[in-house]
C-alpha cells in the first residue's frame, strides 16, 4: 500500500476520533498524530533519496555530465 493511502486513511481515523473526543483529548490525539506523520514523512523521504551531505546537495552528483 502506498504511504500516502495510509497517511490519509490514518488522518480520516483521527479526524473521526477527535469529533468523538473532548477538546482535551483531541488535542493529545492530534499531536501524537503529527508527531507519528513528521516521523513517517522523515523515513519514507530516507528510503527514497540517500542521505546526503550538505555539501554533495550544493552540486548533486545527478547532474554531472
Amino acid at each position: 500500500m502506498e504511504p500516502a493511502l495510509i497517511l490519509l486513511f490514518l488522518l480520516f481515523i483521527f479526524r473521526f476520533l477527535s469529533k468523538a473526543l473532548k477538546p482535551f483529548e483531541k488535542l493529545v490525539f492530534g499531536s501524537i498524530f503529527a508527531f507519528l506523520l513528521v516521523i513517517f514523512m522523515w523515513r519514507s523521504r530516507r528510503f527514497r533519496i540517500p542521505l546526503i551531505s550538505p555539501r554533495e546537495t550544493l552540486r548533486p552528483k545527478y547532474f554531472h555530465s
